[in-house]
């Protein structure tokens, strides 16, 4: 065998595996790496192999088409991604994706070594996630909640992609991520609860009767002006013109971090405000000031328009999970989240009053389409009128049965 040229590494056999022992350029230190055998492979079969991935790894190194391995790991790299995105995203957001990187791919590859991921990996991590057993009844985890994490985990290895700089300092000389697209399976095979379904007219309708006069402008504002959930809870009187009848949307009362921006750039407009609301919120502005003269001292001002009877902002769960089901019960109605109130909104305005879909999206603040095609709940018996002059259409004046076609029949048979 010929002699090694100086800096082309070596390989060591120790027991019944082999070690390759380089040195990168421009490191004191040689790196040792396990060379692992195959089923049913000789020692020597695993030395030619061996042999070609040395000088495969010590060629790339010198013509800089490879990064010199490091011992960093998927879990350093979570971190390190999730200091990057800190400054430029919202705090709800930061705490989804940290809740994702921890759970899901800290969990199971946050002991492996960045350098080492290859696109198997990546594929075994996606199986993981749908085979993962979520509840006590034996479902599976949704197939929603997967791609949003399996997209957390694929933002985090482009934070290491990013230039030569972060490719050098976290080893990474290719891709892992598959080239072929990864495969899902069909979302529809969970079927939605009825939570997520609108109230129709009569529903809504049995829903405001029932509703407290304390409680309905905050119904009213939810369903009529189409609020989120922050959004409702973070509106001030000082954006009211009751003059011009506006409301300016500017912010949204966090569930963590208090008051912060709108979701989206597009979500921050002004929204009309109609009569009945306007007449309902000066009543509410009533019971407020009478509240607060009451409270004396003890009452802490923060300009909203709806609070606790202390004057700090409604926490997320007095309406959501005390008013809400309440008045649904008392309206014989079944129980539906306060976003599916939002829901309704958009849906009576679009389905049963006949507004065009560009201005529902409008009302809604969707910066695309797409997103107001998941909010409209059609009713498919308003199709049956156009399906039937459809088929009228096409078959009046007919023959029940055509000669030709029966002799046909008769002979084939």
């Amino acid at each position: 065998m010929a002699k090694r040229q100086r800096g082309s590494g070596y390989i060591r056999k120790r027991g019944r595996a082999l070690y390759l022992r380089y040195r990168p350029p421009g490191q004191a230190r040689q790196v040792e790496e396990v060379f692992p055998r195959r089923e049913g492979e000789t020692m020597k079969e695993c030395r030619v192999r061996a042999e070609a991935e040395l000088e495969r790894l010590t060629y790339g190194l010198k013509a800089g088409t490879l990064n010199a391995p490091t011992r960093r790991t998927v879990e350093e790299l979570a971190e390190a991604y999730l200091d990057s995105i800190r400054p430029s995203v919202k705090p709800r957001t930061l705490e989804t994706r940290q809740r994702h990187l921890r759970l899901y791919v800290v969990a199971e590859l946050g002991h492996l070594r960045v350098d080492q991921l290859t696109p198997e990996d990546v594929r075994r991590f996606q199986q993981s996630l749908l085979s993962r057993r979520v509840q006590q009844d034996g479902t599976t985890m949704a197939v929603s909640t997967a791609k949003v994490a399996m997209g957390n985990f694929r933002d985090m290895l482009k934070h290491a992609l990013d230039g030569p700089v972060a490719r050098t300092y976290w080893g990474i000389s290719f891709d892992p991520w598959p080239q072929r697209r990864l495969k899902w399976p069909d979302a529809r095979e969970k079927p939605a609860p009825r939570t997520y379904e609108p109230y129709s007219i009569e529903e809504m309708r049995q829903y405001l009767t029932a509703t407290p006069e304390h409680v309905r402008p905050h119904v009213l504002a939810i369903v009529c002006l189409m609020l989120r959930d922050g959004e409702f809870r973070g509106m001030r009187w000082v954006d009211l013109d009751e003059e011009r009848g506006v409301y300016l949307v500017k912010q949204q009362q966090s569930r963590v971090h208090g008051m912060a921006t709108t979701k989206t750039e597009s979500s921050e407009a002004e929204v009309p405000v109609p009569r009945v609301l306007l007449d309902a919120l000066r009543d509410h502005k009533a019971r407020q000031a009478e509240m607060r003269l009451k409270k004396g001292d003890k009452w802490q001002d923060h300009g909203l328009v709806f609070t606790t009877s202390k004057g700090t902002p409604l926490p997320h769960w007095q309406m959501s999970q005390r008013w809400n089901p309440e008045i649904a019960k008392a309206a014989g109605v079944r129980y539906i989240s306060l976003h599916t109130l939002r829901k309704t909104g958009s849906t009576i305005l679009e389905t049963e009053i006949g507004t065009p879909r560009e201005v529902v999206q409008a009302a809604l603040r969707h910066k695309r389409g797409s997103v107001t095609d998941v909010y409209v709940a059609y009713d498919a018996e308003k199709l049956r009128p156009h399906i039937e002059g459809l088929a009228i259409t096409l078959t009046d004046g007919l023959p029940s049965t055509c000669p030709q076609t029966e002799l046909i029949l008769a002979a084939s048979g």
